[in-house]
């Protein structure tokens, strides 16, 4: 007979993880426990043969109770019984000593499979934890795109001490960006919103396309809600400022890799201000319709580029660029180019779907 002791704050799951069992007769839930030093104090007690052991509990998570047990008996067998199908748990357990890692929507046969392994000594983790979210002995490897180098090195000082992070590339450039994602192993992007030669905003649309299971976190100065609604609906999982901690930053990573979205206070509070709007707010009930150049003119001012490089970009003469701007500035009433920025995003200007005249 094998004597499980099972470990959930919530008795329902208890119940129904005793009916699974029902009909077999070598295995018997012996003992129960709500909280993580109960727990602890029946482990030691009464010596089970499997612990299922839940994460998230009242008072310690299950990473704790499965390190305190493992410490005192290292021979225990326990199963980490959880809702949590990302790579960080299951990276914390196992650091822990866990011996299995099985969902909660674990049917009785899976549940007696991994109990027949792992009392067998070995190993087992659930078969419906996702590819993109399996364990992987090297950890998170992060990809970090910006256009300052200084920036790129001080994010890698941020992450030295995690053990299970690491920033494997960088970019300066989209261009390369794009290509260290398709051809090398990235778990997470890091990335800036204005590069010299492509935007954050296309090169989150192409990877997305190419691997949606790469998560991406904007890292920009920009907390506007224009962008932050355009860089969504390019794909991104999290959406963090510039000015962010160590602490922020590394809770994102984490976050988003768990399979959750993130973003900071500030982008939180922008999207509350500025979402509304965005949606109330028409062009055509506030200012003149651009044309098609203007609106190409205003996009490439968005993307921080200079009067000679819209120029080059667009095969056009410096002043009819400054022409082109002028007219930006009148129709839009706005007195510089950061109010252009601004009126483009609160009046939806950058939108593809938007008409505008020939």
């Amino acid at each position: 007979m094998t004597n499980i002791l099972i470990v959930d704050d919530y008795p329902i799951f208890i119940d129904g993880f005793r009916a699974l069992l029902e009909g077999n007769d070598k295995l018997k839930i012996a003992f129960e426990a709500l909280t993580g030093k109960e727990a602890i104090t029946i482990a030691l007690r009464e010596r089970p043969d499997v612990i299922f052991l839940d994460i998230n509990l009242p008072d310690m998570t299950g990473i704790e109770v499965c390190s305190r047990i493992k410490e005192i008996f290292p021979e225990q067998k326990i199963i980490s019984f959880t809702m949590h199908d990302d790579v960080h748990h299951q990276q914390e357990m196992r650091k822990a000593g866990v011996n299995g890692y099985l969902l909660k929507n674990a049917n009785g046969k899976e549940i007696h499979e991994a109990i027949e392994t792992v009392m067998g000594g070995e190993e087992y983790f659930s078969s419906k934890l996702s590819q993109s979210t399996t364990v992987d002995a090297s950890g998170i490897k992060l990809l970090a795109v910006d256009d300052h180098q200084v920036l790129l090195d001080g994010i890698k000082t941020l992450f030295e001490k995690e053990p299970d992070i690491s920033i494997d590339h960088e970019a300066l450039n989209g261009k390369d960006a794009i290509q260290i994602a398709k051809t090398e192993p990235v778990d997470l992007i890091l990335l800036d919103i204005n590069l010299p030669d492509i935007s954050g905003f296309d090169i989150c649309k192409e990877i997305k396309a190419f691997n949606s299971d790469i998560k991406i976190i904007a890292l920009t100065m920009h907390g506007e809600a224009g962008y932050i609604n355009k860089m969504l609906k390019s794909g991104v999982d999290g959406y963090i400022l510039k000015n962010t901690g160590k602490d922020e930053m590394i809770k994102a990573v984490r976050s988003v890799i768990g399979g959750d979205r993130y973003f900071s206070k500030e982008v939180t509070d922008s999207l509350l201000m500025g979402t509304p709007k965005v949606k109330q707010r028409k062009m055509t009930d506030f200012i003149q319709k651009l044309t098609r150049r203007e609106k190409e003119v205003l996009h490439l001012i968005v993307e921080e580029m200079t009067t000679d490089e819209i120029a080059a970009k667009l095969f056009l003469a410096p002043t009819t660029v400054i022409s082109h701007r002028k007219s930006l500035l009148r129709k839009l009433n706005a007195k510089n180019v950061a109010g252009l920025v601004k009126k483009a995003f609160e009046f939806g200007l950058l939108n593809d779907e938007e008409e505008s005249e020939i």
